[in-house]
């Protein structure tokens, strides 16, 4: 058994992502907790995204088997990490999964 590292935190926002993406959805990552850069704690991963985008990128992160506790915020700085608990911030932009239209043309937030 490895002694616990102390925590880390990945941000993938630009400077200007800053100012733009000010909506998260955090999920706990089932798969990649425990090992890796997460050995010994938990790895969470947020999506950063606009405002607008929100409801989409919430919807999509909920229906991934590997993530569990889905929440949204609007302050990252409110994130308790423990000792080996591993954050991932990633940039939702166009292209994104979570923005990609489906057969009917349609983004996933506007389907029922």
């Amino acid at each position: 058994m490895t002694a616990k590292t102390m925590h880390r935190i990945q941000d993938d926002r630009t400077a200007t992502e800053w100012l733009t993406h000010t909506c998260f959805v955090k999920g706990r990552d089932t798969f990649m907790s425990g090992w890796g850069g997460a050995e010994g704690g938990t790895s969470y991963a947020v999506w950063c995204c606009r405002s607008q985008d929100l409801g989409a990128v919430l919807k999509w992160v909920k229906a991934r088997t590997d993530m569990v506790n889905v929440t949204t915020n609007f302050n990252p700085d409110t994130y308790k990490l423990k000792r080996g608990d591993r954050l991932h911030m990633y940039v939702v932009d166009e292209g994104h999964p979570s923005l990609a239209a489906n057969d009917d043309g349609c983004p996933p937030a506007w389907r029922g």
